[in-house]
């Protein structure tokens, strides 16, 4: 099984406070209900990074090979942060400011280089229903590459 390795390095990426990562793969009730009333599967991580006057919430998504599949897996968490967000709201008398920032993590991709006329870069951007995904495709990734 492949793994990812996120080099975090704070000098880089002008974070001075503490993130937090929420482990939503390990999770065995990690689905949302979709609009037909069936389950979908949601994103693997979030990342949540304080910033000045809001916290930018980054959903990642890893796979093996990139396909646009991963795009419904971070749509269909949307709701989650959204939730926090009423949580905070209602138990600590609070307003706190979500940025979302969609992210996918590959590995290789799934396109056929030889009927493309241009390889991809490994590092663009997508967009797929309304939302738009950074894809970056590698194994050993700085953080800073994740932000927007």
């Amino acid at each position: 099984m492949k793994e990812w390795k996120v080099i975090f390095d704070p000098a880089l990426t002008n974070i001075n406070r503490e993130i937090s990562i929420i482990d939503l793969h390990k999770n065995p009730h990690s689905n949302m209900i979709n609009e037909s009333g069936g389950y979908k599967k949601i994103c693997d991580y979030l990342i949540m990074v304080p910033q000045q006057t809001k916290v930018l919430v980054l959903f990642c998504e890893l796979k093996k090979t990139f396909s646009m599949k991963g795009g419904d897996q971070l749509k269909a968490t949307i709701p989650f942060p959204d939730y926090l967000q009423s949580l905070i709201r209602v138990h600590y008398e609070q307003k706190v400011h979500f940025k979302h920032h969609f992210v996918i993590l590959a590995h290789k991709n799934s396109l056929r280089l030889d009927k493309q006329d241009t390889r991809p870069s490994p590092v663009h951007e997508a967009n797929y229903k309304n939302i738009r995904i950074k894809v970056i495709l590698g194994e050993n990734i700085p953080f800073e590459k994740m932000m927007p």
